[in-house]
């Protein structure tokens, strides 16, 4: 987005409405018929006001104000007296277009440091660098199991498949995880089950059941 920050002060003035009638002697039909009501015009109420002293100026007209924002110390173009209860920060009026946010940096290096600093937020919590798909996180982002914490792996939860019927001897588990797209997607997981014999010696024989789990990655 293309904010506008700004310091607003906007006032409502209320004046009096004041209408008049004017004509001749009420006998006469005719000229009663031509009498029409005359209003009094904010521009002229003033003036009269301005006229007639400062106190039936104050009686007369009330200005309500409220403000959005306040402007900082440092701005000698501003006059506002501090206050309670008011922002010292600008607030945001008006977007006028949607922009990503580096772009509104005109330097190409501030703009690199910008994009990667919130490539880095959003994918890799803040704590490593965006590479191509995947994050690189820093030295500290690693937790005492030695596994990342910038971009910890998913915990999928479990679920028989309705594709397939269990049995004596086969039960297929399966279940679905989306990522957020960097570059590609872990739509699913095959989960491949393999029985290894193995001969440990002369007199022993060891049959051993390994299940390997590979993500399924569609790329974008």
């Amino acid at each position: 987005m293309l904010p506008t920050y700004l310091f607003d002060v906007p006032c409502t003035v209320v004046h009096r409405y004041s209408m008049q009638i004017q004509g001749n002697s009420p006998s006469d039909e005719s000229e009663e018929r031509e009498k029409e009501p005359k209003t009094l015009t904010f521009p002229a109420y003033i003036a009269s006001l301005f006229d007639s002293g400062a106190k039936r100026m104050t009686a007369g007209v009330r200005m309500d104000c409220g403000s959005q924002g306040q402007c900082p110390s440092s701005c000698h173009l501003c006059h506002v007296s501090p206050g309670t209860g008011r922002s010292m920060e600008p607030v945001l009026l008006q977007i006028t277009k949607a922009a990503p946010l580096y772009e509104l940096v005109s330097n190409n290096e501030t703009q690199r440091a910008l994009q990667k600093a919130m490539m880095s937020m959003l994918w890799c919590s803040g704590s490593g660098d965006v590479i191509n798909d995947w994050c690189r996180c820093d030295s500290s982002a690693f937790g005492a199991d030695g596994l990342p914490t910038c971009a910890a792996l998913p915990h999928p939860v479990l679920k028989l498949s309705h594709a397939y019927e269990p049995s004596s001897s086969l039960v297929v588990l399966e279940w679905d995880h989306t990522e957020p797209p960097i570059g590609v997607k872990i739509v699913d997981y095959l989960i491949s089950q393999e029985k290894v014999t193995e001969r440990t010696d002369h007199s022993k024989v060891e049959t051993v059941n390994r299940m390997s789990v590979f993500p399924h990655i569609s790329a974008l």
